[in-house]
């Protein structure tokens, strides 16, 4: 499956996004400002961060009811290496708990557990948060995310480390997410970055940056001869407070159109759109150094 994933990675690298980041008719930029922010991720050996994760989804198929979903949910990242020299970091991301109250119609469920929780995502990234290198604990234990296989990450992909406010500009990649889902869905994206300012808030600092965000995604099973194929066309907007003092990311808000089609292997297919908005908000980083360590909420 691995091998199957990633050669769908490249069949997407070979294509166009299908929905390419564009001024509006009659823009005009915003005049740059005079002071200069920088967004550069920095961790140590054992830095432990926990985030709340507070997300509202809804999901329309073309012959179901819409399907909306509240969902709490608690999310840890550890980083176990740091190249120094290189500037590479080894993060793992696991889903500690999941809480989603779902309404159908008439219908309304609570759940409390998710076949996500447990499961491990390893992440090399640089320090302005490139992938390098992201794979999931297990491929051969399917599962998906409760925010599905194309949700928004919290280790935001940055392209470039300063800029002064409303100073923009644009990355283009393709990576795995294994946050999302195992075998780890692929995803070839383009953002528009845009510098914002510096805030202060809870005794602390902060400076912030927003991004637009077009991409296409997929995710592709096929077990003891059964398949399925997910393909979505992602449309996104987020905007990242990192703290300027450790430069971890303090609180993301994050909003995602979704428009993807399921194909099965005995030729069914279903076509719909999945909107997401969610904040990824930091509780606590526990570290070795006294001197990062943030307690917000209690754990």
């Amino acid at each position: 499956m691995r091998l199957l994933l990633r050669t769908l990675l490249l069949l997407l690298a070979a294509l166009p996004l299908s929905a390419q980041i564009y001024p509006q008719s009659g823009y005009q930029p915003a005049p740059i400002g005079k002071d200069t922010l920088c967004f550069r991720y920095h961790f140590k050996v054992g830095d432990t961060l926990f985030y709340t994760v507070h997300a509202l989804d809804s999901v329309k198929g073309a012959s179901k009811p819409v399907l909306q979903k509240d969902r709490t949910e608690r999310v840890m990242l550890f980083c176990d290496s740091v190249d120094a020299r290189r500037g590479i970091y080894r993060l793992r991301q696991r889903l500690l708990s999941a809480k989603s109250t779902e309404t159908s119609d008439t219908t309304k469920t609570t759940r409390t557990t998710s076949p996500w929780v447990g499961r491990t995502a390893t992440l090399f990234i640089d320090t302005l948060g490139r992938r390098l290198h992201a794979t999931v604990d297990d491929t051969s234990r399917i599962a998906l995310n409760t925010g599905g296989p194309l949700q928004p990450w919290l280790v935001v992909d940055l392209g470039q480390s300063c800029g002064r406010q409303n100073e923009s500009w644009l990355r283009e990649d393709s990576t795995l997410i294994p946050e999302n889902g195992a075998p780890e869905p692929a995803y070839r994206y383009q953002s528009l970055f845009r510098v914002l300012d510096k805030t202060d808030t809870l005794g602390r600092s902060f400076d912030q940056v927003q991004y637009a965000q077009s991409g296409v995604g997929a995710f592709d099973v096929d077990v003891n001869g059964m398949s399925m194929h997910y393909m979505g066309t992602v449309n996104s907007y987020g905007k990242l407070t990192m703290d300027r003092a450790f430069r971890v990311p303090y609180h993301l808000f994050a909003t995602a159109e979704i428009v993807y089609t399921i194909t099965v292997g005995n030729g069914g297919k279903e076509e719909g759109k999945h909107l997401i908005l969610m904040h990824y908000s930091l509780d606590e980083l526990r570290s070795k150094d006294p001197r990062r360590r943030i307690h917000l909420r209690k754990s």
